[in-house]
């Protein structure tokens, strides 16, 4: 890491290829988000017993390890980690990153913290939704958060699927969210908003 790209996870070491590519497998260029995989001469060969498994991340034509994070390089060949693809959404046909949306909402005074998760649609595929923490005695309102998202960012990732005001979030025991638990509570909780 370097002062000067303070939000990058730096360059890589000599003998290492990195390569960023698309859902095709296309390599991408400077500062396009995409997967990142990884070529050593001294990785794995797969998942012991579980030959399927291994077929999804790893390449053994071309040595390429897929390791399911989402980033980019810049122009100076510093390497950017910006989400986990399995946590990448679905919405009306585009891929919509969690993260993104819960920085927005981060924005607001009153929110001390978010997980956004994708409500199982057959139509949209997935509706965005949002179970958030706010400070003690807060009067903010559901609303002022579906605005203010829709204020930031494009409408298929609105809170189609909509806001949750809890007391605690499921987290691991390194503080990590739980997001498939949390998306199970999103569901509990608007399906009980449908009734």
């Amino acid at each position: 890491m370097s002062d000067k790209y303070p939000d990058s996870s730096g360059i890589l070491f000599p003998n290492m290829e990195v390569q960023i590519v698309d859902e095709n497998d296309n390599k991408l260029g400077p500062n396009e988000d995409g997967e990142i995989c990884v070529n050593n001469g001294c990785l794995w060969p797969g998942y012991h017993g579980d030959e399927s498994a291994t077929e999804e991340v790893y390449d053994a034509k071309e040595g390429w390890y897929h390791s399911g994070d989402k980033g980019h390089f810049d122009e100076n060949g510093y390497l950017y980690i910006v989400d986990r693809l399995k946590e990448i959404m679905k919405c009306k046909g585009y891929h919509v990153s969690p993260t993104e949306i819960e920085g927005v909402i981060l924005e607001l005074q009153d929110v001390v913290d978010v997980c956004v998760c994708g409500i199982p649609d057959l139509i949209n595929m997935n509706l965005p939704a949002a179970m958030v923490i706010t400070t003690k005695g807060s009067s903010l309102k559901k609303d002022e958060i579906i605005k203010h998202v829709e204020g930031k960012l494009p409408h298929y990732k609105h809170l189609s699927g909509g806001v949750y005001f809890v007391d605690e979030l499921p987290r691991t025991p390194s503080g990590k969210i739980m997001r498939r638990v949390a998306r199970f509570d999103a569901e509990k909780f608007y399906n009980a908003s449908k009734k």
